[in-house]
């Protein structure tokens, strides 16, 4: 998967919890770095369920992050995402510096003849990102690396 360029957008739909407003101290923006590490496929959709990928998300700091920020998997077809392109949104509750997290996230059936993937973390409100490059990734579903079964 590689870094999309700058000029891609993603709007992410699903509202996260906003019932606490901003105290005054925060209301400046902090410093943070997520990124997009990588994203394998744990299993090829098939006629009954939609592909599982697996999503690393890494906070390469300066801050911790503490507030939930949202993940998209978004199918697409030409680079650009639709209303109508599958996806799947996750929330991440908080993610320390030099953490990553993984998300086990599947998609519908209706991806499976969608070639290409979009993933995207969002910058919650009152934060910064530091390199806003590495928030969007995308790339063919056939050039995903296959996550490998743990050896018992």
């Amino acid at each position: 998967v590689s870094t999309a360029p700058s000029t891609t957008t993603v709007v992410i739909n699903n509202d996260v919890d906003k019932d606490v407003p901003p105290s005054p101290t925060q209301t400046s923006a902090r410093e943070i770095d997520l990124g997009v590490k990588e994203v394998k496929v744990l299993s090829k959709g098939d006629a009954q369920n939609g592909p599982l990928y697996r999503v690393s998300i890494m906070n390469k700091g300066p801050m911790n992050l503490d507030k939930p920020t949202r993940v998209a998997v978004i199918s697409i077809n030409d680079g650009k995402p639709s209303t109508e392109t599958p996806r799947m949104i996750e929330t991440v509750k908080s993610l320390n510096v030099g953490e990553t997290v993984e998300l086990d996230m599947r998609l519908p059936v209706s991806a499976n003849t969608f070639p290409m993937l979009l993933v995207a973390v969002e910058t919650p409100e009152s934060f910064k990102d530091a390199n806003e490059q590495d928030n969007v990734a995308q790339g063919e579903v056939a050039q995903l690396p296959l996550a490998m079964a743990a050896v018992k």
